[in-house]
């Protein structure tokens, strides 16, 4: 009995989620997609929520199909990606209580004020991401529009960090994806 030992990919992406097995030499072996939509949020023209439990299944979903698709394998590693700029609040028992995909423009007023304020070019010095649609803009929105969700959170993580999240129970970054919040300063590798 031979096994396959693969790397899986899996991409948490704007328009599905993708899992992809690759050998240790890096060759193609399966892959799997499952589509899914954003919904719009009602009241706030350009505004688009994730929904982490239909994601997740499409997560899962596309796993299970890559995994199908080779017989024997044996998964050494794993690696999630992930649109930028989309991400997940979680309350203190690591449950997620807001999240928002790259495509979320309720938050064009609050970029509009960091700028006006002054505050965009040092978020842009520290974190290398402009504020249209990262975070700092949306905690504001959060916080006027959603204050009780702002209270609860205590745990912020990009759509990639959501995927690893929910595979090993630790709240991590991947700094290429972490920076893209603009609450990460490039430059320490930290919040």
């Amino acid at each position: 009995m031979s096994t396959n030992e693969g790397l899986l990919a899996i991409d948490a992406g704007t328009g599905s989620a993708r899992a992809l097995l690759f050998d240790t030499e890096g060759k193609l072996l399966a892959q799997a997609a499952r589509e899914w939509h954003h919904q719009p949020v009602d009241g706030h023209p350009g505004g688009t929520t994730f929904d982490t439990d239909q994601g997740w299944q499409a997560v899962v979903d596309s796993i299970r199909d890559v995994l199908a698709q080779v017989e024997d394998v044996r998964v050494l590693g794993i690696a999630p990606s992930s649109m930028r700029e989309g991400f997940v609040l979680y309350d203190g028992a690591g449950k997620e209580l807001w999240a928002c995909p790259n495509t979320d423009g309720r938050a064009r007023q609050e970029a509009d004020d960091l700028v006006r304020e002054g505050i965009a070019d040092e978020i842009y010095r520290l974190s290398g991401d402009w504020v249209s649609i990262t975070a700092p803009a949306r905690m504001r929105w959060i916080a006027r529009h959603q204050p009780e969700v702002l209270q609860q959170a205590r745990h912020l993580g990009m759509l990639s960090d959501w995927v690893a999240t929910k595979l090993s129970g630790e709240y991590v970054t991947d700094p290429s994806c972490g920076s893209s919040s603009a609450l990460f300063d490039i430059a320490e590798r930290s919040w």
